[in-house]
């Protein structure tokens, strides 16, 4: 086995290039790799995820397609918004994502967190 092949997948569902970036250099130090996706609708093209990290803001966000993928699989969902944007976490809840982080949290503790859900 290649020691410096990465083990895991991140897969973050954002539009945002800059949090990816952050991202992308936190999964490598975990001995993941890391892709962006603006949608779920992409995560096809990802069957190998470990851990997905979804903005609950995206717009057309799809969380009954987010349910199946969490009924279908066994990957981590970890799912962040803004925490005053409480019908999103409510949403999510109902679906069966139960990583839930305010930008916040996550921000403070990224690389805590997404070593979690890579387990």
């Amino acid at each position: 086995m290649d020691t410096n092949q990465p083990e895991k997948q991140l897969v973050l569902i954002s539009r945002d290039l800059f949090f990816f970036s952050n991202i992308q250099f936190i999964a490598k130090s975990l001995r993941a790799e890391a892709s962006l996706v603006n949608g779920l609708s992409q995560m096809n093209d990802h069957p190998g995820a470990t851990c997905i990290l979804v903005d609950l803001e995206l717009p057309g966000l799809d969380f009954n397609a987010l349910e199946n993928i969490h009924d279908q699989s066994k990957v981590t969902i970890i799912g962040y918004a803004p925490h005053v944007k409480t019908d999103l976490f409510d949403a999510a809840r109902k679906v069966g994502v139960t990583r839930l982080y305010s930008r916040g949290q996550l921000n403070r503790s990224t690389s805590e967190i997404l070593s979690e859900g890579l387990r």
